[in-house]
Protein backbone atom coordinates (compact mmCIF):
# COMPACT_ATOMS: atom_id res chain seq x y z
CA UNK A 1 0.00 0.00 0.00
CA UNK A 2 2.96 2.28 0.87
CA UNK A 3 4.98 4.44 -2.28
CA UNK A 4 8.08 6.01 -1.43
CA UNK A 5 10.14 8.74 -3.10
CA UNK A 6 13.63 8.13 -2.95
CA UNK A 7 15.48 10.92 -1.00
CA UNK A 8 19.08 11.81 -2.27
CA UNK A 9 21.39 13.06 0.40
CA UNK A 10 24.24 15.83 0.28
CA UNK A 11 26.89 12.96 -0.38
CA UNK A 12 24.72 12.00 -3.57
CA UNK A 13 25.20 15.28 -4.96
CA UNK A 14 28.33 16.68 -3.98
CA UNK A 15 29.28 18.23 -7.12
CA UNK A 16 25.66 20.40 -7.03
CA UNK A 17 26.05 23.92 -5.33
CA UNK A 18 24.97 23.93 -1.66
CA UNK A 19 21.46 25.39 -2.49
CA UNK A 20 20.70 23.62 -5.64
CA UNK A 21 21.32 20.55 -3.29
CA UNK A 22 19.53 21.53 -0.34
CA UNK A 23 16.34 22.28 -3.01
CA UNK A 24 16.71 19.10 -4.27
CA UNK A 25 16.22 17.77 -1.10
CA UNK A 26 13.61 19.86 0.22
CA UNK A 27 11.64 19.25 -2.84
CA UNK A 28 11.73 15.50 -2.52
CA UNK A 29 11.32 15.39 1.35
CA UNK A 30 7.95 17.47 0.94
CA UNK A 31 6.86 15.19 -2.17
CA UNK A 32 7.35 11.89 0.64
CA UNK A 33 5.41 13.96 3.50
CA UNK A 34 2.54 14.64 0.81
CA UNK A 35 1.89 10.91 -0.35
CA UNK A 36 1.87 9.81 3.10
CA UNK A 37 -0.52 12.41 4.00
CA UNK A 38 -3.10 11.27 1.11
CA UNK A 39 -2.64 7.50 2.17
CA UNK A 40 -3.46 8.07 5.38
CA UNK A 41 -5.85 10.51 5.17
CA UNK A 42 -4.26 14.10 6.73
CA UNK A 43 -4.78 15.77 3.33
CA UNK A 44 -8.62 17.38 4.44
CA UNK A 45 -11.52 15.68 2.05
CA UNK A 46 -9.26 12.36 1.45
CA UNK A 47 -9.65 9.10 3.13
CA UNK A 48 -7.30 6.24 3.84
CA UNK A 49 -7.73 3.32 1.62
CA UNK A 50 -6.19 -0.17 3.11
CA UNK A 51 -6.32 -2.86 0.97
CA UNK A 52 -7.41 -6.56 2.83
CA UNK A 53 -7.46 -10.05 1.75
CA UNK A 54 -11.31 -11.00 3.01
CA UNK A 55 -13.80 -9.40 5.33
CA UNK A 56 -15.90 -10.84 7.57
CA UNK A 57 -19.95 -11.67 6.65
CA UNK A 58 -20.92 -12.99 10.40
CA UNK A 59 -19.20 -12.49 14.01
CA UNK A 60 -15.71 -14.77 14.35
CA UNK A 61 -16.16 -17.92 16.19
CA UNK A 62 -16.04 -17.13 20.03
CA UNK A 63 -12.66 -16.19 21.40
CA UNK A 64 -10.72 -13.55 23.63
CA UNK A 65 -10.27 -10.25 22.53
CA UNK A 66 -7.70 -7.52 24.18
CA UNK A 67 -6.59 -4.40 22.35
CA UNK A 68 -4.40 -5.69 19.65
CA UNK A 69 -5.60 -9.38 19.09
CA UNK A 70 -8.21 -12.09 19.09
CA UNK A 71 -7.36 -15.56 19.85
CA UNK A 72 -10.09 -18.03 18.80
CA UNK A 73 -10.62 -20.05 21.75
CA UNK A 74 -11.43 -23.41 19.48
CA UNK A 75 -7.98 -25.01 17.94
CA UNK A 76 -8.56 -25.57 13.99
CA UNK A 77 -8.23 -23.35 11.19
CA UNK A 78 -10.22 -20.34 10.70
CA UNK A 79 -12.51 -19.75 7.65
CA UNK A 80 -13.86 -16.26 7.07
CA UNK A 81 -16.23 -15.70 4.41
CA UNK A 82 -16.15 -19.23 3.41
CA UNK A 83 -12.43 -19.29 2.93
CA UNK A 84 -9.18 -21.02 5.21
CA UNK A 85 -7.35 -18.80 6.14
CA UNK A 86 -3.54 -18.39 5.79
CA UNK A 87 -0.57 -17.04 7.70
CA UNK A 88 -0.31 -13.26 7.49
CA UNK A 89 -3.41 -13.00 5.45
CA UNK A 90 -5.00 -9.38 6.21
CA UNK A 91 -8.86 -9.37 7.50
CA UNK A 92 -11.03 -6.75 7.64
CA UNK A 93 -13.26 -7.54 11.07
CA UNK A 94 -16.50 -5.34 10.82
CA UNK A 95 -19.21 -8.09 12.55
CA UNK A 96 -18.14 -8.52 16.02
CA UNK A 97 -21.16 -8.31 18.66
CA UNK A 98 -18.73 -5.96 20.67
CA UNK A 99 -18.20 -3.53 17.70
CA UNK A 100 -15.08 -2.21 19.71
CA UNK A 101 -13.45 -5.37 18.32
CA UNK A 102 -13.90 -4.56 15.16
CA UNK A 103 -11.07 -3.14 12.82
CA UNK A 104 -7.94 -4.36 10.10
CA UNK A 105 -6.17 -7.47 11.24
CA UNK A 106 -3.69 -9.74 9.82
CA UNK A 107 -3.32 -13.97 10.66
CA UNK A 108 -0.19 -14.22 12.93
CA UNK A 109 -0.97 -17.65 14.00
CA UNK A 110 -2.48 -20.13 11.58
CA UNK A 111 -4.50 -22.26 13.36
CA UNK A 112 -4.28 -26.12 13.00
CA UNK A 113 -6.19 -29.19 14.25
CA UNK A 114 -3.31 -31.53 13.96
CA UNK A 115 -1.92 -33.13 17.41
CA UNK A 116 -2.69 -31.06 20.19
CA UNK A 117 -4.08 -28.48 18.18
CA UNK A 118 -3.15 -24.66 17.79
CA UNK A 119 -5.63 -21.73 18.39
CA UNK A 120 -5.87 -19.17 15.03
CA UNK A 121 -4.51 -16.09 16.35
CA UNK A 122 -5.75 -12.37 14.07
CA UNK A 123 -3.57 -8.97 15.28
CA UNK A 124 -3.89 -5.49 14.59
CA UNK A 125 -2.30 -5.27 11.41
CA UNK A 126 0.75 -2.40 11.33
CA UNK A 127 -2.07 0.05 9.81
CA UNK A 128 -4.61 -0.94 12.11
CA UNK A 129 -2.69 -0.92 15.12
CA UNK A 130 -3.64 2.54 16.50
CA UNK A 131 -6.46 4.82 16.98
CA UNK A 132 -5.23 7.53 14.31
CA UNK A 133 -5.38 4.67 11.81
CA UNK A 134 -9.39 4.33 12.41
CA UNK A 135 -10.99 7.90 10.88
CA UNK A 136 -14.11 8.34 9.80
CA UNK A 137 -14.86 7.85 6.11
CA UNK A 138 -11.52 5.04 6.18
CA UNK A 139 -12.24 2.84 3.12
CA UNK A 140 -11.30 -0.86 3.18
CA UNK A 141 -10.79 -2.68 -0.19
CA UNK A 142 -11.29 -6.57 -0.18
CA UNK A 143 -9.66 -9.23 -2.79
CA UNK A 144 -11.19 -11.18 -5.00
CA UNK A 145 -11.59 -13.99 -2.79
CA UNK A 146 -14.93 -14.98 -0.86
CA UNK A 147 -18.21 -15.72 -1.25
CA UNK A 148 -20.57 -12.65 0.46
CA UNK A 149 -17.52 -9.88 -0.18
CA UNK A 150 -15.33 -10.44 -2.94
CA UNK A 151 -13.88 -6.92 -4.70
CA UNK A 152 -15.96 -5.29 -2.29
CA UNK A 153 -15.34 -1.84 -0.61
CA UNK A 154 -16.39 -0.76 2.85
CA UNK A 155 -16.31 2.77 4.93
CA UNK A 156 -15.66 3.75 8.80
CA UNK A 157 -18.77 4.77 9.52
CA UNK A 158 -17.92 5.86 13.28
CA UNK A 159 -16.49 8.56 14.88
CA UNK A 160 -12.74 8.00 15.36
CA UNK A 161 -11.93 6.01 18.59
CA UNK A 162 -10.48 7.58 22.17
CA UNK A 163 -9.11 3.79 22.63
CA UNK A 164 -9.60 0.41 21.26
CA UNK A 165 -11.12 -2.35 22.36
CA UNK A 166 -13.11 0.40 24.13
CA UNK A 167 -15.16 2.61 21.43
CA UNK A 168 -17.37 0.86 18.74
CA UNK A 169 -15.68 0.64 15.28
CA UNK A 170 -18.38 0.06 12.28
CA UNK A 171 -18.11 -0.17 8.54
CA UNK A 172 -20.79 0.51 5.43
CA UNK A 173 -20.83 -1.10 2.10
CA UNK A 174 -19.93 1.59 -0.06
CA UNK A 175 -18.94 -0.12 -3.55
CA UNK A 176 -19.32 -3.59 -5.01
CA UNK A 177 -18.46 -5.43 -8.35
CA UNK A 178 -21.20 -5.71 -10.58
CA UNK A 179 -22.69 -9.18 -11.39
CA UNK A 180 -25.59 -10.40 -14.28
CA UNK A 181 -28.70 -11.18 -12.62
CA UNK A 182 -31.26 -13.53 -14.33
CA UNK A 183 -31.97 -13.53 -18.04
CA UNK A 184 -28.75 -10.89 -18.36
CA UNK A 185 -24.68 -10.85 -19.20
CA UNK A 186 -22.31 -8.77 -18.23
CA UNK A 187 -19.43 -8.07 -20.75
CA UNK A 188 -17.18 -5.71 -19.47
CA UNK A 189 -18.95 -2.72 -18.23
CA UNK A 190 -22.07 -3.24 -20.42
CA UNK A 191 -25.05 -5.08 -19.51
CA UNK A 192 -27.60 -6.71 -22.08
CA UNK A 193 -30.25 -9.11 -22.36
CA UNK A 194 -29.50 -12.93 -22.97
CA UNK A 195 -32.61 -12.54 -25.83
CA UNK A 196 -31.16 -10.10 -27.56
CA UNK A 197 -27.58 -11.89 -28.31
CA UNK A 198 -27.21 -15.12 -29.88
CA UNK A 199 -28.58 -15.38 -33.54
CA UNK A 200 -30.32 -18.48 -32.59
CA UNK A 201 -30.75 -21.33 -35.49
CA UNK A 202 -33.72 -21.83 -37.61
CA UNK A 203 -35.82 -24.98 -36.81
CA UNK A 204 -36.94 -27.32 -39.27
CA UNK A 205 -39.96 -29.26 -40.14
CA UNK A 206 -38.76 -32.50 -38.11
CA UNK A 207 -42.37 -33.08 -36.41
CA UNK A 208 -41.52 -33.47 -32.96
CA UNK A 209 -37.52 -31.74 -32.01
CA UNK A 210 -35.57 -30.40 -28.84
CA UNK A 211 -33.91 -27.70 -28.78
CA UNK A 212 -31.06 -25.68 -25.76
CA UNK A 213 -30.00 -22.57 -25.20
CA UNK A 214 -26.78 -22.72 -26.18
CA UNK A 215 -27.46 -22.68 -29.34
CA UNK A 216 -29.04 -19.58 -29.76
CA UNK A 217 -31.99 -17.46 -28.07
CA UNK A 218 -33.85 -16.78 -30.93
CA UNK A 219 -35.92 -19.89 -33.28
CA UNK A 220 -37.55 -19.18 -36.39
CA UNK A 221 -39.91 -21.79 -37.86
CA UNK A 222 -40.34 -22.31 -41.69
CA UNK A 223 -42.95 -23.56 -43.53
CA UNK A 224 -44.63 -26.44 -41.86
CA UNK A 225 -45.01 -29.82 -43.83
CA UNK A 226 -46.42 -31.35 -40.93
CA UNK A 227 -48.50 -30.74 -37.56
CA UNK A 228 -45.02 -30.47 -35.01
CA UNK A 229 -43.49 -29.98 -31.84
CA UNK A 230 -40.98 -28.27 -30.17
CA UNK A 231 -39.92 -29.51 -26.66
CA UNK A 232 -37.74 -26.86 -24.64
CA UNK A 233 -35.05 -29.08 -23.06
CA UNK A 234 -32.88 -28.26 -20.48
CA UNK A 235 -29.78 -29.42 -21.74
CA UNK A 236 -27.46 -26.33 -22.73
CA UNK A 237 -27.17 -25.28 -18.89
CA UNK A 238 -29.85 -22.62 -18.76
CA UNK A 239 -30.12 -20.79 -15.66
CA UNK A 240 -33.57 -19.17 -14.41
CA UNK A 241 -33.97 -16.24 -15.88
CA UNK A 242 -33.04 -17.51 -19.41
CA UNK A 243 -35.45 -16.97 -22.47
CA UNK A 244 -36.21 -17.93 -25.82
CA UNK A 245 -38.11 -17.03 -28.86
CA UNK A 246 -39.83 -18.61 -31.50
CA UNK A 247 -40.98 -17.09 -34.38
CA UNK A 248 -43.44 -18.24 -37.45
CA UNK A 249 -42.98 -16.22 -40.08
CA UNK A 250 -45.45 -18.62 -42.36
CA UNK A 251 -48.73 -19.32 -42.10
CA UNK A 252 -49.13 -23.03 -43.91
CA UNK A 253 -52.32 -25.02 -42.67
CA UNK A 254 -50.67 -26.82 -40.03
CA UNK A 255 -50.28 -26.08 -36.38
CA UNK A 256 -47.26 -26.18 -33.97
CA UNK A 257 -46.68 -26.70 -30.18
CA UNK A 258 -43.76 -25.68 -27.98
CA UNK A 259 -43.50 -28.08 -25.10
CA UNK A 260 -42.17 -27.96 -22.02
CA UNK A 261 -39.07 -30.54 -20.99
CA UNK A 262 -38.55 -29.73 -17.50
CA UNK A 263 -39.50 -31.32 -14.40
CA UNK A 264 -43.30 -30.81 -15.33
CA UNK A 265 -43.92 -31.47 -18.57
CA UNK A 266 -47.45 -29.71 -20.95
CA UNK A 267 -48.04 -27.77 -23.96
CA UNK A 268 -47.00 -23.95 -23.30
CA UNK A 269 -48.03 -23.10 -26.76
CA UNK A 270 -49.51 -23.66 -29.69
CA UNK A 271 -49.06 -21.84 -32.71
CA UNK A 272 -52.47 -21.78 -34.75
CA UNK A 273 -52.71 -23.02 -38.47
CA UNK A 274 -52.30 -19.87 -41.31
CA UNK A 275 -51.32 -17.10 -39.13
CA UNK A 276 -47.47 -15.83 -38.59
CA UNK A 277 -46.31 -14.99 -34.86
CA UNK A 278 -44.04 -15.87 -31.68
CA UNK A 279 -43.47 -16.65 -28.45
CA UNK A 280 -41.32 -16.51 -25.67
CA UNK A 281 -40.59 -18.57 -23.00
CA UNK A 282 -38.83 -18.24 -19.88
CA UNK A 283 -36.78 -20.50 -17.49
CA UNK A 284 -37.28 -20.49 -14.19
CA UNK A 285 -34.62 -22.92 -12.85
CA UNK A 286 -36.59 -26.60 -13.02
CA UNK A 287 -38.91 -25.71 -16.33
CA UNK A 288 -39.85 -23.24 -18.86
CA UNK A 289 -43.02 -21.08 -19.08
CA UNK A 290 -44.77 -18.96 -21.27
CA UNK A 291 -43.87 -15.23 -20.67
CA UNK A 292 -45.45 -13.70 -24.16
CA UNK A 293 -46.32 -13.46 -27.25
CA UNK A 294 -48.64 -12.31 -30.57
CA UNK A 295 -49.50 -13.42 -33.61
CA UNK A 296 -50.75 -11.97 -36.60
CA UNK A 297 -54.13 -13.95 -38.16
CA UNK A 298 -55.63 -14.65 -41.64
CA UNK A 299 -59.37 -13.05 -41.60
CA UNK A 300 -62.36 -12.13 -44.05
CA UNK A 301 -61.37 -8.64 -45.82
CA UNK A 302 -64.81 -8.63 -48.01
CA UNK A 303 -66.10 -5.56 -47.88
CA UNK A 304 -70.42 -4.12 -46.97
CA UNK A 305 -71.57 -1.56 -47.99
CA UNK A 306 -71.39 0.78 -45.21
CA UNK A 307 -68.95 -0.94 -43.36
CA UNK A 308 -65.02 -1.30 -43.04
CA UNK A 309 -65.83 -5.42 -44.00
CA UNK A 310 -68.22 -7.99 -43.51
CA UNK A 311 -66.76 -8.94 -40.20
CA UNK A 312 -67.56 -5.09 -39.33
CA UNK A 313 -70.99 -5.46 -40.34
CA UNK A 314 -71.33 -8.93 -38.45
CA UNK A 315 -69.81 -7.67 -35.02
CA UNK A 316 -71.88 -4.74 -34.88
CA UNK A 317 -75.50 -7.09 -35.54
CA UNK A 318 -74.49 -9.45 -32.76
CA UNK A 319 -72.24 -7.57 -30.56
CA UNK A 320 -75.18 -6.67 -28.05
CA UNK A 321 -75.71 -10.74 -28.17
CA UNK A 322 -76.34 -12.48 -24.59
CA UNK A 323 -73.32 -13.27 -22.91
CA UNK A 324 -72.92 -16.95 -21.84
CA UNK A 325 -70.67 -18.67 -18.77
CA UNK A 326 -69.26 -21.71 -19.83
CA UNK A 327 -69.10 -24.80 -17.76
CA UNK A 328 -66.25 -26.71 -16.57
CA UNK A 329 -66.96 -29.05 -19.18
CA UNK A 330 -66.45 -29.96 -22.48
CA UNK A 331 -67.98 -27.79 -24.75
CA UNK A 332 -69.29 -26.84 -28.26
CA UNK A 333 -70.33 -23.17 -28.66
CA UNK A 334 -72.97 -22.20 -30.59
CA UNK A 335 -72.42 -18.58 -32.14
CA UNK A 336 -76.62 -17.88 -31.99
CA UNK A 337 -76.55 -18.10 -28.11
CA UNK A 338 -73.98 -15.39 -27.67
CA UNK A 339 -70.73 -13.88 -28.90
CA UNK A 340 -69.10 -13.12 -25.28
CA UNK A 341 -68.09 -16.41 -23.23
CA UNK A 342 -67.07 -16.50 -19.89
CA UNK A 343 -64.81 -19.54 -18.31
CA UNK A 344 -66.26 -20.00 -14.49
CA UNK A 345 -64.51 -18.18 -11.80
CA UNK A 346 -63.64 -21.40 -10.21
CA UNK A 347 -60.57 -23.17 -11.23
CA UNK A 348 -60.93 -25.65 -14.08
CA UNK A 349 -60.72 -29.46 -12.69
CA UNK A 350 -59.11 -30.92 -15.85
CA UNK A 351 -57.60 -29.46 -19.19
CA UNK A 352 -60.33 -28.47 -20.94
CA UNK A 353 -60.97 -28.04 -25.09
CA UNK A 354 -63.61 -25.79 -26.62
CA UNK A 355 -64.98 -26.90 -30.06
CA UNK A 356 -65.84 -23.95 -32.26
CA UNK A 357 -68.83 -25.58 -34.27
CA UNK A 358 -68.76 -24.62 -37.90
CA UNK A 359 -72.52 -25.47 -38.07
CA UNK A 360 -74.50 -25.09 -34.81
CA UNK A 361 -76.25 -21.67 -35.11
CA UNK A 362 -75.23 -21.04 -38.52
CA UNK A 363 -72.23 -19.09 -38.36
CA UNK A 364 -71.54 -16.85 -40.89
CA UNK A 365 -68.61 -15.26 -42.59
CA UNK A 366 -67.44 -12.78 -40.57
CA UNK A 367 -69.25 -14.23 -37.23
CA UNK A 368 -66.51 -13.57 -33.62
CA UNK A 369 -66.69 -15.47 -31.06
CA UNK A 370 -65.26 -13.75 -27.68
CA UNK A 371 -63.78 -16.19 -24.58
CA UNK A 372 -62.62 -14.92 -21.59
CA UNK A 373 -61.05 -16.59 -18.88
CA UNK A 374 -61.31 -15.12 -14.89
CA UNK A 375 -59.89 -17.66 -13.03
CA UNK A 376 -56.51 -18.89 -12.52
CA UNK A 377 -56.76 -22.49 -12.42
CA UNK A 378 -53.94 -24.94 -12.62
CA UNK A 379 -55.49 -26.31 -15.98
CA UNK A 380 -54.85 -25.44 -19.80
CA UNK A 381 -58.36 -24.29 -21.57
CA UNK A 382 -57.66 -25.49 -25.28
CA UNK A 383 -59.74 -23.41 -28.17
CA UNK A 384 -60.30 -25.88 -31.28
CA UNK A 385 -61.87 -25.52 -34.62
CA UNK A 386 -64.77 -27.53 -35.45
CA UNK A 387 -64.43 -27.42 -38.79
CA UNK A 388 -62.69 -29.89 -42.02
CA UNK A 389 -58.94 -28.86 -40.20
CA UNK A 390 -59.86 -29.36 -36.32
CA UNK A 391 -56.83 -27.19 -35.48
CA UNK A 392 -55.85 -25.94 -32.26
CA UNK A 393 -56.24 -22.45 -31.93
CA UNK A 394 -54.89 -21.68 -29.05
CA UNK A 395 -54.48 -23.33 -25.33
CA UNK A 396 -54.81 -20.35 -22.62
CA UNK A 397 -51.87 -21.40 -20.09
CA UNK A 398 -52.42 -22.56 -16.50
CA UNK A 399 -52.94 -20.14 -13.90
CA UNK A 400 -53.41 -17.29 -16.31
CA UNK A 401 -56.49 -15.10 -17.09
CA UNK A 402 -57.19 -14.63 -20.77
CA UNK A 403 -59.33 -13.69 -23.45
CA UNK A 404 -59.78 -15.32 -27.43
CA UNK A 405 -61.08 -13.98 -30.25
CA UNK A 406 -61.86 -16.28 -32.79
CA UNK A 407 -63.46 -15.19 -35.98
CA UNK A 408 -65.52 -17.42 -38.64
CA UNK A 409 -64.73 -17.49 -42.06
CA UNK A 410 -67.86 -19.11 -43.76
CA UNK A 411 -65.83 -22.92 -43.29
CA UNK A 412 -63.16 -22.72 -40.33
CA UNK A 413 -63.13 -20.86 -37.16
CA UNK A 414 -59.62 -19.04 -37.38
CA UNK A 415 -57.79 -17.10 -34.18
CA UNK A 416 -58.04 -12.90 -34.76
CA UNK A 417 -56.03 -11.95 -31.73
CA UNK A 418 -55.66 -13.22 -27.95
CA UNK A 419 -54.55 -11.67 -24.89
CA UNK A 420 -53.03 -13.15 -21.55
CA UNK A 421 -52.56 -11.70 -18.12
CA UNK A 422 -48.83 -12.54 -17.74
CA UNK A 423 -48.96 -10.64 -14.28
CA UNK A 424 -51.76 -13.17 -12.94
Amino acid sequence: MSSTVAVPNYAQIANYPPAQAKAIVDLATQAQADINALQTGAVPGTSPVHNVDLATAAALPAGTATATTFTVTATGTLTVDGVVTTLNQRILVKDQVAAADNGIFYVSTAGSAAGPGVKAVLTRAPDGAVIGDYQPGTLVATGPAGTANPSVLFEQTTAAPTALHVDAISYGLVATAITAGAGLKLTGSVMSSKTATAAGANLTDTGTQSIDIAGGSWRKLPTLGQNGALTLATTGSPVAGDKIKVTRSSTSAFTYAVINGGGGAGTLFTFPQSVSGFAVFQFDGTNWALQDFGILPVVATTTVAGYQSAADKLFQDRQHSATVALTDAPTTLDVATGTWYTMPAATLGADRAMTLSPTVGTPLAGDQITITRLDAGAHAMTIVDGGPGTPTLMTMPNSKTACAVCQFDGANWKLRTAAVDFAA
